[in-house]
């Protein structure tokens, strides 16, 4: 007795054009939000470190933005061509700041460029900048101490 052959010949390579983008789509989402959330977490650094000096007794702007500029630098964060200063927003003023009044630190990057794609294919993933703020009171100032 003969057997019948199989007429389902190429149904894995139809299966497997069909599924295939929706996992590279997958893959893609997932290192996209990944390396969103590593930025995020730099940038939430960045704004404590420069906060940290902020509350300082002596500290002025221009020490918080070195600072925040540093962990750019070590972290690899990019500002797309802009210069550092214009993604930090101090406020009040280092120096400015009674004692114990809140400092406000606010730095920002944009995505492009701080993922593993450097262009934007995944824009419905992640916004198009992110943001951390980081609010500490400025320490206590003894009066004629220096």
């Amino acid at each position: 007795m003969k057997r019948k052959q199989s007429t389902r010949t190429g149904g894995a390579a139809v299966e497997a054009a069909l599924t295939f983008p929706l996992v590279l789509l997958l893959v893609g989402a997932t290192i996209e939000l990944s390396t969103a959330i590593y930025l995020k977490e730099s940038l939430t650094i960045a704004a404590f470190e420069g906060a940290r000096i902020a509350v300082t007794r002596k500290a002025d702007d221009e020490d918080v933005i070195e600072r925040i500029e540093q962990v750019y630098t070590e972290r690899g964060i990019s500002t797309a061509g802009a210069p550092v200063r214009q993604k930090i927003r101090i406020t009040p003023a280092a120096n400015a700041a009674n004692m114990l009044e809140p400092i406000t630190i606010t730095v920002s990057a944009p995505t492009a460029g701080n993922t593993v794609v450097p262009f934007r294919w995944m824009q419905f993933v992640t916004p198009a900048e992110l943001s951390a703020t980081i609010v500490m009171r400025k320490e206590y100032t003894l009066e004629g101490v220096e």
